[in-house]
């Protein structure tokens, strides 16, 4: 590892780098006035990044020019947002674009760096919440304050809030759900199953209870279903003894929701996985009247490229269907190839890599804006990277386990 790699500023980087691609899933208690301080603290770390991005790139003298095709599908996405948008392009995706590209540009080591920052941060903050959630339980007088939870300008339910990590209380399932850092459980969920993933080889045992746990109290869907396609697969790839085992966890995931476990928490919940003729019933990611739009757009003249970004925006809905009508099958098909390409290039041919983005395209049917996002970046080619670093020194060194090998 060079001198630079290794200097304070470099490991500053980094971190800002991190803390950049957490805000796009980060609990911001700024509407209704929650916390001002904290929405400025993360539009200074956003914004601070377009500045130190190339002022760093410049430090360190040397550009990873192997990854220069991952900013293919980056620069055509801008430019679908700025030649192809509903209303008119308003300057969005600037700051996005600088960031992203930076973090590319940068040394292999360095795109680790900031991945395990990323890791590192996400798990301490999800061992916090952890701790908070049998707290709130039990009625501990600990300092929780009641804030409203609100989704498109209704207040749904509540957050109980304690400094920047919070509990959705009571809602639509009746459940105390952990979010943590994050604006959702939901959100939790989905991040941490993908970390989970993507560090399995060469996290900790501590590290990987402490993921479960925040999968487990945020009572996601997605969360448990991405971690239950990954294990499905690791079974099936370790052979047909496996598989027995593997039909019956089957089974009773699919039986578990018709059972009656005696306890109204627990029904409420198993009840979200219960398959529905509309799909999954915990899957609640389109409301009725975007559904409504998206079958108009199916037999418009808008499905090869879509009304334009932001068109559908105003509806609160988070679907794979958010991009299809925006740019319609021709427009997202072509960034959705270019993407794929550009990962591929990155994964190689090494099968976890290719597992853990084959789970990350599957988590897109709910939430798509990692794949434009600083977040999907990071976790994405810095989650390949650390993968393909652990395998060549899988004899001396882990890279997250031992966190100093790549941070310092």
């Amino acid at each position: 590892m060079t001198r630079k790699n290794s200097s304070h500023f470099a490991k500053f980087v980094a971190l800002v780098f991190a803390i950049r691609a957490i805000t796009f899933v980060w609990l911001a208690f700024s509407a209704g006035g929650y916390m001002p301080i904290y929405e400025m603290f993360i539009a200074v770390i956003r914004y601070i990044t377009i500045l130190l991005g190339p002022f760093y790139l410049l430090y360190e003298g040397t550009i990873d020019r192997k990854r220069t095709k991952l900013l293919l599908p980056l620069f055509f996405y801008f430019l679908m947002l700025v030649l192809h948008t509903y209303g008119g392009y308003e300057g969005s995706y600037i700051h996005e674009l600088v960031s992203i590209s930076v973090f590319i540009l940068m040394s292999e080591e360095m795109k680790m760096k900031i991945f395990t920052y990323f890791y590192k941060i996400i798990v301490y903050s999800c061992l916090v919440g952890i701790l908070l959630y049998p707290a709130f339980i039990l009625g501990l007088p600990i300092g929780f304050e009641t804030v409203p939870f609100i989704n498109d300008g209704v207040e749904t339910s509540v957050y109980l809030k304690w400094f920047i990590w919070a509990i959705v209380g009571d809602g639509q399932w009746g459940l105390p759900r952990l979010c943590g850092i994050f604006n959702e459980p939901g959100g939790l969920g989905t991040i941490c199953s993908l970390l989970y993933v993507a560090a399995y080889k060469y996290s900790t045992k501590f590290e990987k209870i402490i993921m479960l746990l925040a999968i487990l109290l945020s009572f996601s869907v997605a969360g448990f279903l991405l971690v239950f396609l990954f294990y499905a697969i690791t079974f099936i790839r370790k052979g047909w003894k496996y598989y027995v085992p593997l039909g019956l966890l089957v089974a009773f995931v699919l039986i578990a929701p018709k059972i009656d476990w005696g306890d109204e928490f627990v029904n409420n919940f198993v009840a979200r996985f219960e398959i529905t003729d509309e799909g999954i019933a915990g899957d609640d990611r389109v409301k009725p009247e975007f559904e409504k739009l998206y079958n108009q757009f199916l037999h418009s003249n808008d499905v090869f490229f879509g009304g334009g970004a932001t068109y559908g925006g105003d509806m609160g809905t988070s679907s794979y269907k958010n991009l299809l009508i925006q740019f319609g099958f021709v427009g997202f098909g072509i960034y959705f190839i270019l993407w794929l390409i550009a990962m591929l290039s990155v994964a190689k041919k090494d099968r976890d890599c290719r597992i853990l983005l084959l789970i990350f395209i599957i988590s897109l049917y709910q939430r798509p804006v990692p794949i434009t996002s600083s977040y999907g970046y990071v976790l994405m080619v810095g989650g390949f990277l650390c993968i393909h670093y652990y395998k060549r020194n899988i004899r001396s060194t882990i890279p997250v386990k031992n966190a100093k090998l790549v941070v310092q």
